[in-house]
């Protein structure tokens, strides 16, 4: 440990186990993630949001220890986020019922029964969907693309103009 002493590194694993007891503190979802919104605050001030960003980082730069990071996800630490939300939409997608050549054209402004935006979320598809298409593959990485497979797959009519949406 760069030949620190113990009475030199207490601090820092105080200060991180104080931060952890914060995020245990905060209430997981349905499914018991805890996905901390990046600028929470604690009723006490500490800046929750941020400190999650930073594990996350650290996690993937491969600079958190491996039981620390073990820690966080027996407490429910969702590492990607934006795969998270992309697969909470894409399960509520699978939901709506397809038409009758089996695609899935949800209105724009139609929300689930559960607030989920779920118009909102294939408009983001389709938008990503022609943004990829304009790169040929550039921007959006092969998870973008498997993403993108993924919803069609399942019925998503990527292109509105064709879907008569």
């Amino acid at each position: 440990m760069l030949g620190l002493s113990r009475s030199c590194t207490q601090p820092f694993e105080a200060a991180w186990e104080e931060a952890f007891a914060h995020f245990r503190n905060f209430t997981p979802d349905d499914l018991g993630r805890r996905i901390v919104p990046p600028r929470h605050r604690t009723a006490s001030g500490f800046k929750l949001g941020a400190w999650q960003d930073l594990q996350r980082q650290n996690h993937k730069k491969e600079l958190l220890a491996a039981g620390r990071a073990q820690r966080l996800e027996d407490a429910g630490i969702v590492w990607e986020p934006f795969l998270a939300a992309w697969e909470e939409g894409f399960a509520h997608f699978v939901e709506y019922p397809p038409d009758a050549e089996g695609r899935r054209v949800v209105p724009q402004a139609f929300e689930t029964d559960g607030g989920f935006k779920l118009g909102w979320w294939q408009h983001a598809q389709r938008q990503a969907w022609r943004k990829r298409k304009s790169q040929r593959g550039g921007a959006g990485g092969a998870a973008s693309e498997r993403a993108g497979a993924a919803a069609e797959r399942a019925g998503a009519a990527l292109d509105a103009r064709r879907a008569g949406a």
